[in-house]
Order: C-alpha cells, then sequence, then structure tokens
C-alpha cells in the first residue's frame, strides 16, 4: 500500500509530501496505481522546480519520498500543489485496498507494513 501524507503550514498551505510504500496492485514495471501516483507526485514537483516557482528539497529511496517546500513561493506553485492533491485523492477513492492518505504523520521512520 502506497501511504501518502500532505502537511500544511497555519494558512492550510501544502509544506511537505512524504510518501511510503508500494502500491501492490500489479508486479513491478506493470503498476499502474504506482506508475500514476508517481507520476502526479514528480510532475508537480519538476514543474515547481523547473519553473522556479519555489525551492524544493527532497529525498528519496525506493518506495520512499519526501519533499519539502519552501516558504518562497508564487501562485503557480499552489495550484500545482492542489491539481496534485485532488489528483491523489481522487486516486485513493478508486484504489482504497491501495492507497491510503496520511496527514500529518511522519512516515519516515514508520515501520508499518506496507
Amino acid at each position: 500500500m502506497i501511504k501518502f501524507g500532505f502537511y500544511r503550514d497555519g494558512e492550510g498551505k501544502i509544506t511537505r509530501l512524504n510518501i511510503k510504500g508500494h502500491a501492490g496492485y500489479a508486479e513491478k514495471g506493470y503498476d499502474i496505481v504506482c506508475s500514476a501516483v508517481s507520476t502526479a507526485l514528480w510532475m508537480a514537483m519538476k514543474g515547481i522546480e523547473e519553473q522556479g516557482l519555489a525551492g524544493i528539497d527532497y529525498e528519496e529511496d525506493d518506495g520512499y519520498v519526501d519533499c519539502h517546500i519552501t516558504a518562497e513561493r508564487e501562485s503557480g506553485a499552489e495550484a500545482i500543489l492542489k491539481s496534485l492533491e485532488i489528483t491523489v485523492f481522487e486516486l485513493a477513492k478508486q484504489f482504497k485496498e491501495n492507497i491510503f492518505i496520511v496527514n500529518g504523520e511522519d512516515l519516515h521512520n514508520d515501520d508499518r507494513e506496507e
């Protein structure tokens, strides 16, 4: 299961994204759920980064990504982050067994089953 965390500041703006796990929908290389989540995440993050809409720091490993979005951002970054959030929530509705939205919980040292 993919666990996807959204973290917000006091104004409700997304400041961090934390993803852990594998969807388990199909074998590696054929998993459309994993592919959809990965594509949505990297399209958003690289779009923000390449367009200079905000600073992004991230750590990644197999089945794990932790992204921090800096406070210095343009409004275009907010639109992209909101689109990412909507996409992930819609995917989670369609693939309840494969995606779980975790809000405000650090998944970096999460030892729960994936």
